[in-house]
């Protein structure tokens, strides 16, 4: 176990980018400047839970939604909320499932958002998670104290029937998964990281790999504060998805879905009946 900061064991670029965010006094108020933060929202086809994802990052500075061809419009969702911020939409025609399937979409749709960005920093949600309470304004704080940290990770929990009941989702060891990561604007003006458009597994791993290329991912400041409910009902799951196993030790959940289609060849994850 190491007895003295990381960032006093690495050298190079790592070295800056982990002392900076390790220590924020190295840093004068002539250095900083105004945070705002973009929430980029993934939603298809679930009108009631994408209500409830928006009004969890209503403290948001500006919202994007990519919506993947749903077949109700998300901007009638927006009016009745009465947001008071930007709300953008970059939409995609509606396809079959077939297409769905084995053509890259959401890739383009992330870097389209990605391109319409107006604030310093980017998280993103998927309309099937709930935003951490207060987490967007803490974490516009601690980029403040802390300008050259490009991004930062934070907690993320399932939850069954209802928020209450709550586990830590099991991730790989760099503890990231979309929706509890934000980094800066940089990443993508001026070190060019995009989300894959020409392979479908265009999140997550992918994404974070692009990242690897500029930043030492196992090196991220890790904060340990909420920043996200993962809305996941892993029974209900393994009742409607092929290939859905999970590991269950009554503190962590591991699930892993293959395919995501279910029996039927429908994707049931679209289904709202097991999150009544």
């Amino acid at each position: 176990m190491l007895k003295s900061p990381v960032w006093q064991k690495v050298s190079g670029r790592i070295r800056e980018k982990t002392m900076i965010a390790s220590k924020p006094d190295l840093y004068t108020e002539k250095d900083k400047h105004k945070e705002t933060i973009t929430v980029i929202v993934l939603s298809y086809n679930r009108p009631k839970m994408l209500k409830e994802t928006l009004q969890s990052v209503a403290d948001a500075d500006e919202i994007i939604i990519t919506d993947d061809g749903s077949d109700f419009d998300p901007a009638d969702t927006i009016k009745e909320l009465k947001f008071k911020i930007p709300v953008k939409i970059i939409k995609s025609k509606p396809a079959p499932l077939e297409i769905r399937l084995n053509q890259p979409r959401l890739g383009k749709m992330l870097n389209a958002a990605l391109a319409n960005v107006s604030s310093t920093l980017i998280t993103y949600i998927c309309d099937d998670d709930i935003m951490g309470p207060g987490w967007l304004k803490y974490i516009k704080a601690w980029m403040y104290d802390r300008p050259g940290c490009h991004i930062v990770k934070g907690d993320v929990l399932y939850f069954t029937k209802t928020i209450k009941d709550t586990r830590k989702v099991f991730m790989d060891g760099r503890g990231m998964s979309t929706g509890n990561f934000v980094h800066r604007i940089e990443c993508y003006k001026d070190e060019h990281v995009y989300w894959y458009e020409h392979r479908l597994d265009s999140i997550d791993d992918a994404f974070f790999w692009e990242l690897h290329k500029h930043h030492n991912t196992w090196m991220i400041p890790y904060l340990n504060k909420l920043a996200l409910y993962r809305r996941v009902h892993p029974n209900a799951l393994s009742a409607y998805c092929e290939g859905f196993y999970k590991q269950d030790d009554g503190k962590t959940i591991k699930a892993h879905i293959a395919g995501g289609l279910s029996k039927e060849g429908k994707n049931k994850l679209n289904n709202q009946k097991w999150m009544e």
